[in-house]
């Protein structure tokens, strides 16, 4: 304020790190007002920074460059940057108006949350937590979930929706994703990273359960879904310096997998219909990500489903609605209907914007059978 001194940040070898203030004549001429790695911005009489987690406000003496008094609590729990907490995420302008990010929306915490299809709240389930992708078992008693792990990267739990109790499903060392049910809710399969390589394991939902390898392949394969009746299992394939396509396994052992859908464009979220005779999924063969439908491993008309870019396809229950997420995060419906081999989509419905959206290519959400309430996971301010 004034417009005759400047302050800044700085720190080296020979300097102590710290906030000082120096006059523009002189700028290497700068007085160290606060210590460590803080960030200040000034309004009015007032030095704004952060202390631990509190953002306090603490007069500032714009002559002698000097804080002076006592510093003031503003708000708590201010969300900052890095392990030592002094940069924090906040803004004031030069009236004294401030802006934030909480605490909670940097370690990435949110809440398993029901909604309606309008998206108001009807109800939260178990803790906050940074949670990954979220999938309904089929009788929707459990949610299979990612949980970030600060050493290797995402476990998985299960929660119990009615309890929000959680239970471990994943225990060894790397990077287990992309839980996908088998239709009778016994067993989860998922993407596991073991050695560099990310392949398809399956196991009962116990963290004493051993795993079954399913596929062992250069690159990557991440399940997606199943045929209703449990003898096909949809995975994506992304061989190194390859484009991804669309596969599909027997669950048989020994089994051998076979492509499904292998484009030049980017393929995913291949979603079997309930009655097992359609298959939704996203495509760039537009130019951006799409959401179509077609006949499921047997000939037919194709038709697009998403009118300005979609993904994240999921079927209702009986099959006559279809939901997909719009680009900006808003969840879409679609009615659906099949007139022999061709498949009859409306136009689609906005519903609600999906809260922490990841992309096109996530499960952000998780519909019930009958397609009146969604599990999403906005972000946690406990």
């Amino acid at each position: 304020p004034g417009g005759g001194r400047l302050g800044f940040m700085a720190g080296s070898e020979s300097l102590p790190t710290g906030h000082y203030v120096a006059t523009l004549d002189d700028p290497a001429d700068g007085r160290r007002v606060l210590d460590g790695s803080v960030r200040v911005q000034h309004a009015g009489d007032y030095a704004f920074f952060l202390q631990d987690t509190t953002l306090v406000a603490q007069p500032f003496d714009v002559e002698e460059g000097a804080l002076a008094g006592a510093p003031v609590a503003v708000a708590t729990s201010v969300g900052a940057m890095g392990d030592e907490g002094g940069i924090g995420w906040f803004g004031v302008t030069p009236a004294g108006t401030l802006a934030y990010l909480p605490e909670e929306v940097m370690r990435g915490e949110t809440q398993l949350t029901w909604v309606d299809r309008s998206g108001d709240t009807l109800g939260i389930v178990g803790a906050p937590g940074a949670y990954g992708q979220i999938v309904l078992s089929p009788d929707e008693r459990k949610v299979a979930v990612e949980l970030r792990d600060e050493v290797s990267g995402y476990d998985l739990w299960v929660m119990d929706v009615a309890r929000g109790v959680p239970s471990r499903v994943t225990t060894e060392p790397g990077d287990e994703r992309n839980p996908v049910w088998s239709p009778d809710g016994r067993s989860l399969v998922f993407s596991a990273q073991r050695d560099g390589e990310i392949d398809l394991r399956r196991k009962d939902p116990r963290a004493t359960a051993p795993e079954t390898v399913l596929t062992d392949s250069p690159g990557g394969d991440y399940p997606e879904s199943w045929s209703p009746d449990g003898e096909t299992l949809l995975f994506i394939r992304q061989p190194a310096g390859g484009e991804q396509s669309v596969w599909a396994l027997s669950p048989e052992e020994g089994a051998e997998a076979e492509p499904v859908l292998d484009t030049a464009f980017f393929v995913d979220e291949p979603q079997v219909s309930p009655d097992g005779r359609w298959l939704a999924y996203n495509s760039t063969e537009s130019g951006r990500s799409e959401v179509y439908v077609e006949p499921f491993r047997r000939d037919g008309e194709r038709v697009r489903v998403s009118v300005e870019g979609g993904g994240e396809p999921k079927w209702r229950g009986d099959g006559q609605e279809l939901f997909f997420a719009r680009l900006d995060g808003r969840l879409m419906s679609v009615d659906f209907r099949a007139v022999g081999d061709r498949p009859e989509v409306g136009l689609p419905v906005e519903m609600f914007e999906i809260a922490s959206f990841s992309g096109p290519t996530f499960d952000n959400y998780a519909p019930s059978a009958d397609g009146q309430r969604f599990l999403v996971k906005p972000v946690s301010y406990t």
